[in-house]
C-alpha cells in the first residue's frame, strides 16, 4: 500500500472538487473500507473464484463497489438530517 500515492490522490480530489458539493463521508468511508478489505483477503474465500480475483487484491474495485452501495443507502441531503 502506497501511502504517498493516497496522499497525492487526496490532494488532487481536494483541488478538483473544492467548489463542488460532494458527500465527503461517502468518499472517505468507501476509501477506508476498500483498503481495509484488501488487508484481509481471507474475507473473500467464501465467494466464487471470479469475485476473489476481482476484489481480494484490488482496493480500487472494492472502493468502487462500496461507494455505489453507500450512495444508494445514505441520504442524498445530509443537511436535512441535522
Amino acid at each position: 500500500m502506497d501511502i504517498e500515492l493516497f496522499k497525492q490522490m487526496g490532494e488532487e480530489w481536494k483541488k478538483r472538487f473544492a467548489n463542488e458539493r460532494i458527500n465527503k463521508i461517502l468518499t472517505i468511508e468507501a476509501s477506508g473500507i476498500g483498503i481495509g478489505f484488501t488487508q484481509v483477503p481471507e474475507i473473500f474465500h467464501i465467494f466464487p473464484q471470479l469475485v476473489q480475483t476481482i476484489f481480494a487484491e484490488n482496493c480500487v474495485a472494492v472502493v468502487f463497489l462500496v461507494a455505489i452501495i453507500l450512495n444508494l443507502v445514505l441520504p442524498k441531503n445530509m443537511d436535512a438530517i441535522s
